[in-house]
């Protein structure tokens, strides 16, 4: 019984250790000042985040045939599991799961920095090909 708690359980461990702070714990106010500065850190940082799963999702799809992002996926999404499954205290968790949690970010903000320069690229090579009217 406890192997199948812990196996339903990992999805929402996952969640947890990807996504939060989640969106509706963004507007509580804090006691301290200094939790305040510390949540807006946070906040902006978890926005970040969740541009370059966006930016990954829609844009890394030529990523997805490269073995070496699916090795770094696989150790990283399971270590985050681990750790979400793990580990009960949200701080802490926060704190250990940034060097794999922004691996995966990394790879979201390159895949937007490459198409963004595709883009632009493309932009610039359109607007070298007009004829000028004068």
């Amino acid at each position: 019984r406890a192997a199948a708690e812990i196996v339903n359980y990992i999805p929402r461990a996952l969640e947890i250790a990807l996504l939060s702070p989640f969106p509706n714990d963004w507007l509580r106010i804090g006691s301290r000042l200094d939790s305040r500065w510390s949540r807006a850190a946070g906040i902006f940082e978890t926005f970040l985040v969740y541009i370059a799963f966006l930016a990954l999702i829609i844009f890394g799809r030529f990523l997805f045939r490269n073995p070496e992002f699916w090795v770094l996926m696989i150790f990283s999404l399971g270590t985050l599991i681990i750790y979400g499954v793990g580990i009960n205290t949200i701080g802490i968790l926060y704190r250990m799961r940034y060097s794999f949690l922004h691996s995966i970010v990394a790879f979201g903000f390159a895949t937007l920095a490459w198409r963004l320069d595709v883009l632009l690229k493309s932009r610039r090579s359109g607007l070298a090909r007009k004829p000028s009217t004068s």
